[in-house]
């Protein structure tokens, strides 16, 4: 998922490019602008923090089963890297969880620049449009982030914090 994002942004940002060599005025402009507007977008913020909540939620109930000998089915969260293995640390599984929901903040925040410098490229070229570009950056941004949520797996984390909540009682686990 993000190499093809990567690529994507690389097929925009080389016309843009070489737009702004003619142009480098107005391409700064709208670098700036498109920073800005990338900066409040919730589209930008909101896989990251679906991420972390998910992850947060999950990683915290699954510390009663460590603690009373049970593995980490997620090999992310083990030791020797495969799952149903040892968990690693408390701590260690923090810091995990924070780099990659910066990684995934950074993701969004490349997408969604990417796309507020084409909307304005292109609103610029159609201005009897200017409403239709918008639309379409904005449906973009929304799906890349609903797609990109899904395809780190924020929906299993959930589901595991609410299996976890559940059995732990069961259990008899303390």
């Amino acid at each position: 998922m993000k190499r093809a994002a990567a690529l994507v942004a690389l097929l925009f940002i080389i016309p843009i490019s070489a737009a702004a060599q003619t142009e480098a005025p107005g391409f700064r402009a709208d670098a700036i602008a498109s920073l800005k507007a990338t900066a409040i977008d919730p589209t930008t913020w909101a896989p990251a923090g679906a991420w972390y909540a998910a992850t947060r939620l999950d990683w915290n109930s699954s510390q009663v089963f460590f603690r009373n000998g049970f593995v980490e089915g997620n090999r992310f969260y083990t030791v020797s890297g495969l799952p149903n293995s040892t968990p690693i640390s408390y701590e260690q599984g923090n810091r995990q969880i924070l780099m990659t929901t910066l990684a995934v903040a950074a993701d969004s925040a490349v997408n969604n620049w990417t796309c507020q410098m084409i909307e304005r490229a292109a609103a610029r070229r159609f201005p009897t449009h200017r409403k239709l570009v918008k639309a379409l950056g904005f449906t973009e941004r929304i799906a890349f982030a609903t797609l990109e949520t899904i395809a780190i797996g924020t929906a299993a984390h959930y589901n595991q914090w609410q299996l976890n909540t559940s059995r732990a009682p069961q259990l008899a686990v303390r």
